[in-house]
């Protein structure tokens, strides 16, 4: 059960580590996954293409998510088959751009459903994909600083395992973003690839780094900040840990830092998660 619940946590890093992806995973036929998670958003923002002396504060914006996902097994040529279900609720504060208000505060919902399948399970390589999709409940679509959200998204995952102490994990994510009120989400582009320092494969515990870019494929306007074409963007680099701490239970935490970039949300993401298998 220690070396099952250790792929898990190698191959599904990328629900927790990148905070704006959700990956494959592996789980028995019948088996069941619960997942508990906190993302907390700070540092600065670019809601306009300043130099990094203008750019403002970001207004604490905390993400809390409950999941659970029922696997169904193997269908055909899909493996680990998964489905998955999730809500979150948001909370970020009023915007202020050298004092003057821009957005007021905002809280709401997300309720999630993804399926996820591989095509390769093997002890030393994984390839899955994933199709996932979220809906805000009561969202301030307009606001810069907010979760991001697509109504639509396609994911890819590659997990490889070199050795008995180092992996690769690869998670390329194509997002839709949201539209709502008029206002909108440009769709995105993710992309992560992480090096893998497998400390203790019997309690799970994985050190990973490696890059994180993000970048919108679309434009929009921002009345409120004076801005058109905002398109993001944003390059940085992503630290993660993983370790099974009780049996079946795995916790997992993450630090992404923005090294570079343009009309971006936040410099600092961190996310901590608890994960359990039954």
């Amino acid at each position: 059960m220690r070396r099952f619940l250790f792929l898990i946590v190698f191959f599904t890093s990328s629900n927790l580590v990148y905070g704006y992806v959700a990956g494959t995973s592996v789980v028995r036929p019948g088996g069941w996954e619960v997942l508990l998670k906190t993302e907390l958003m700070r540092g600065l923002s670019g809601p306009e293409n300043l130099p990094e002396t203008q750019q403002t504060q970001v207004p604490h914006v905390n993400i809390y998510e409950v999941g659970g996902a029922y696997s169904v097994g193997t269908k055909g040529v899909f493996q680990d088959i998964k489905v998955r279900l999730s809500g979150s609720y948001y909370k970020s504060a009023a915007e202020l751009l050298l004092g003057i208000p821009k957005y007021p505060l905002d809280d709401g919902w997300i309720l999630g459903a993804e399926i996820s399948a591989n095509f390769i399970h093997e002890p030393e390589r994984l390839l899955g994909v994933f199709l996932r999709s979220q809906n805000p409940l009561g969202m301030n679509v307009e606001k810069f600083i907010n979760p991001k959200v697509d109504r639509i998204g396609l994911g890819v995952q590659t997990a490889f395992k070199f050795s008995e102490d180092f992996g690769q994990e690869m998670v390329l994510f194509f997002g839709s973003g949201v539209k709502g009120g008029g206002f909108e989400q440009n769709p995105a582009i993710t992309l992560s690839l992480l090096g893998a320092w497998i400390i203790d494969a019997n309690r799970g515990a994985v050190l990973r780094i490696g890059p994180f870019f993000e970048g919108d494929i679309g434009e929009r306007k921002d009345a409120q900040y004076g801005t058109q074409g905002v398109r993001a963007f944003r390059l940085g680099m992503t630290i993660a840990a993983s370790y099974e701490f009780v049996k079946d239970v795995a916790l997992e935490a993450s630090f992404t830092q923005k090294f570079s970039g343009n009309y971006f949300r936040a410099t600092k993401d961190f996310i901590v998660s608890i994960r359990s298998i039954f």
